[in-house]
């Protein structure tokens, strides 16, 4: 699997209704997509090549 393709796979199964957020590339780091809650929440969700995972970063309150 690439590693956009589990990036994406990783959301799809956190979020449970994807018609809930919105999702937006997130360019700055690699597959990166940031997702945002109608609360203006935000998660940014990438592919960390080093550890070779997907990682995620909460907005910063």
């Amino acid at each position: 699997m690439r590693n956009e393709e589990c990036v994406m796979k990783w959301i799809k199964e956190t979020f449970d209704d994807l018609s809930e957020v919105t999702i937006e590339d997130y360019d700055r780091l690699p597959c990166g997509k940031k997702i945002t809650d109608c609360t203006n929440d935000y998660v940014i969700v990438y592919y960390d090549n080093t550890k070779d995972r997907v990682n995620f970063l909460f907005k910063e309150k």
